[in-house]
């Protein structure tokens, strides 16, 4: 059985001086594969979430996103400020976070009335388009198409060992960026954008919605923060679909459609592998079942 993580005396000392508490509770609540590790913690004064990063740039990527982007769409739409945690502190040394919880429960674990999911998603739409809609000044010299295809060759490679060499060919000469990504500019993304990173509170016109979990926010191309939901949620509830782009506030065009499933191949590929690499069984298994499905489709 894993134990559970307990913070380092540095971490725990870190929160105490931030919070000004002494008497803090740490209760482990992150994913077992420990790329970040995470902790609610309580006072008798507040609640708030301890992030641990163990790779250095994701950390950069959500503080960054806590200090300079989420402020942003707060000035740009402030019916939408509400909407997300607020940054507490952060210790670059530690690689930690300190974030206030929102209240709530995460989507991915309710099972909502169907008139609540659907205005969940409305509202992950409408939060989607104005986090796209952020002005953003692409100075990256590698086109979006070229980066696409380097990511997609990346995951291959690490994948040799558990994708067949005729599959590795198909998902190369299939996903081709250059054919439907050189038009398409950078924005702002989540780029994990899914049930498992939106909370719920309430239901009907008391419903609150919240979006957490900036780490891999990054300028990318704006359909990655619909893979996931192309991938499990809109599967069998098409009217999810159609709500999220009522939020988002119009449909996709055919030519997006397709493209959606080209980087749903990216999605396929990077999920079998990392589950791979990471010994989850289960993460290898969906990505394997992403790739069939896309070979039924395309």
């Amino acid at each position: 059985m894993t134990q559970t993580p307990h913070p380092s005396p540095e971490i725990t000392a870190f929160a105490s001086e931030l919070l000004q508490h002494a008497d803090l509770t740490f209760r482990f609540c992150g994913w077992p594969h420990a790329v970040s590790r995470v902790w609610e913690v309580t006072s008798t004064q507040q609640r708030c979430f301890l992030k641990q990063h163990s790779q250095p740039r994701k950390f950069v990527s959500e503080l960054n996103c806590y200090q300079e982007i989420l402020p942003a769409l707060q000035r740009n739409c402030p019916e939408l400020g509400s909407c997300t945690p607020q940054l507490i502190g952060a210790s670059a040394p530690l690689a930690t976070l300190v974030i206030a919880a929102c209240d709530g429960d995460v989507v991915a674990t309710q099972t909502l009335a169907d008139g609540d999911e659907l205005e969940c998603h409305r509202r992950a739409g409408a939060f989607c388009q104005a986090f796209h809609s952020l002005p953003h000044d692409d100075a990256d010299p590698l086109p979006l198409a070229d980066a696409l295809m380097q990511r997609l060759n990346s995951w291959l490679e690490q994948g040799r060992d558990v994708i067949a060499p005729a599959d590795r060919l198909w998902a190369a000469e299939q996903f081709d960026a250059a054919s439907w990504a050189h038009s398409t500019a950078r924005v702002f993304c989540h780029r994990d954008y899914q049930p498992r990173n939106w909370l719920v509170a309430g239901s009907g016109d008391a419903l609150q919605w919240h979006c957490i979990d900036f780490e891999h926010t990054l300028p990318d191309c704006w359909l990655f923060d619909c893979i996931k939901l192309w991938d499990r949620s809109w599967r069998d509830k098409p009217d999810l679909r159609d709500a999220f782009f009522d939020g988002y506030g119009r449909a996709l065009t055919a030519q997006e459609d397709e493209a959606l499933l080209r980087l749903g191949i990216l999605h396929a590929v990077s999920t079998l592998t990392w589950g791979h690499l990471h010994r989850d069984v289960e993460f290898e298994r969906h990505g394997r079942s992403v790739f069939e499905r896309l070979y039924r489709i395309l």
